[in-house]
């Protein structure tokens, strides 16, 4: 049986169960107020202009508004009838672009960077939180203040899930773990090709297949759950991409070289120099070019 989506900004979950159901992606028709940041308390004094439906996940720049701005979502959730009144439940936060201020119930209760009005005032973070909940009646409603002056995309871009705390803390362990083998697989087998070329010169194959591992290791930390920003809460979001769409240009120089070198004789050399020097120019872009202006080359890659 699907699981109810968010109708025109309204999250009936009156007949489900967290129990028997599992935790519920906060996905469908959020209510959506581009350019402007809308105090929580203000939706219950006087009905707000410009409201817009804009589907969850999704980066609002697909539905027709600038990638770069500022922006207001709300969600109202009816809780299960078998939810126990104050009961805690939890919310998992994916990254969102790239900075928002999450209140549930009118007080904020997440934040990921600092969302401004101006790019100036605005500080960008890519965080994956796990958020205990206590709703104060049978009715539950999320604000997001969302700000994006850092990326190609903007908006509520991945959903979010509410649950039990057990529940969430599991989906959280999980992708941790995940993260981890991932990471550790990936060096282990690097690190051991590298080893082959240092006793066995001639083997060029073996070296780049080695230096493709470990670039495509690198990523993991600055993707799925985002442990660099547990480790380091304030790192730079600018940094950040830069490292992220470094590895995403350079992967290919290796694993191209590692095909070229172990069918030399069926190898174009133009082909070889081509995926060599393109990346090179998309490299070069991290170094002179604004966040927002790197990430919108990726399609073009």
């Amino acid at each position: 049986m699907p699981k109810p989506k968010a109708t025109a900004g309204f999250l009936n979950l009156a007949a489900f169960d967290f129990q028997t159901a599992g935790p519920i992606a906060l996905d469908g028709e959020w209510e959506f107020y581009y350019g402007k940041f809308i105090a929580p308390q203000d939706f219950k004094k006087m009905a707000i202009p410009g409201k817009k439906l804009l589907l969850v996940p999704d980066s609002w720049n697909h539905h027709g508004f600038a990638a770069t701005g500022f922006a207001t979502y709300r969600l109202r959730i009816a809780l299960p009838a078998a939810y126990n009144a104050y009961e805690l439940l939890s919310l998992r936060l994916d990254t969102a672009g790239t900075s928002y201020t999450l209140f549930a119930d009118n007080k904020v209760i997440a934040t990921a960077g600092y969302p401004a009005d101006t790019p100036q005032a605005a500080r960008g973070s890519y965080k994956v939180q796990t958020v205990p909940l206590r709703p104060q009646g049978r009715e539950l409603e999320l604000v997001f203040h969302i700000s994006n002056y850092f990326h190609r995309s903007g908006g509520l871009w991945f959903s979010h899930k509410l649950g039990t705390p057990q529940q969430i803390r599991l989906l959280r362990e999980k992708g941790l773990l995940g993260d981890f083998v991932l990471l550790g697989a990936l060096f282990i087998i690097g690190f051991y090709h590298i080893s082959l070329f240092l006793n066995r010169r001639r083997e060029i194959a073996v070296l780049h297949f080695g230096l493709f591992c470990l670039i495509v290791a690198l990523r993991v930390p600055l993707t799925g759950e985002f442990f660099l920003t547990q480790l380091f809460p304030e790192f730079p979001l600018p940094l950040q991409l830069r490292l992220e769409y470094a590895t995403i240009f350079i992967a290919p120089v290796f694993f191209v070289s590692f095909l070229a070198h172990s069918f030399a004789e069926k190898t174009l050399k133009f082909m070889l120099y081509y995926t060599r020097i393109v990346p090179a120019l998309f490299l070069s872009t991290l170094f002179f070019m604004a966040p927002v202006g790197f990430t919108g080359l990726i399609g073009w890659f």
